[in-house]
């Protein structure tokens, strides 16, 4: 794929054509500056990129399996929770559909047996209870302070629970339920 990341990679290659055009005898400090450099670029350039997944999230529930992008996600009704986080320092506003509306697209209904098993694309894996969505305005955050959420920053997707308004959801036990960098939930009876 060419974009962000390949222009991050061109000036790195000029910039090294560049040095070693000034500089024939450059040694082991010539080469790791080097290495430094074309590093550096690509991670420029990837934070420049706010490459957004396809799908944004696949959804697994009694056989049935649907991708949803960025798109049908916005065309679902949208919420608001401003919370603190345990991983962010002050109350942020975060924006996006309940849990529960996302789930509802397979027919997902309130069971105190069903879990959902939610995956993030650096793996991270988690099972929680589907009772949580349906006793919390659980959201799946694509947006923070108005910004759209990225891989960088806790996005696409992040599952935020309304923390500020129920004590019980204060206590650290359900902070492994904050699934970020979100791709995937499965539900299992």
């Amino acid at each position: 794929m060419l974009g962000a990341n390949h222009i991050g990679s061109e000036r790195g290659a000029w910039f090294v054509a560049f040095f070693l055009s000034r500089n024939r005898s450059f040694g082991v400090r010539g080469f790791l500056f080097i290495l430094f450099v074309l590093a550096s670029t690509h991670l420029l350039a990837a934070s420049e990129s706010n490459v957004v997944p396809s799908p944004l999230l696949t959804l697994h529930a009694g056989g049935q399996n649907l991708e949803l992008s960025r798109e049908q996600l916005l065309a679902l009704p949208q919420h608001r929770v401003t919370t603190t986080t345990a991983w962010t320092s002050g109350a942020k506003v975060f924006e996006g559909p309940l849990v529960r509306d996302v789930l509802a697209l397979l027919d997902v209904a309130p069971s105190a047996t069903a879990t959902a098993t939610l995956l993030a694309w650096n793996d991270y894996a988690v099972a929680v209870g589907i009772e949580d969505y349906y006793q919390w305005d659980a959201i799946l955050a694509h947006r923070m302070n108005g910004r759209e959420l990225t891989l960088l920053d806790h996005g696409p997707l992040w599952v935020v629970y309304p923390r500020d308004e129920h004590i019980e959801l204060q206590d650290s036990r359900f902070d492994h339920r904050w699934a970020w960098m979100l791709r995937s939930i499965t539900v299992a009876h």
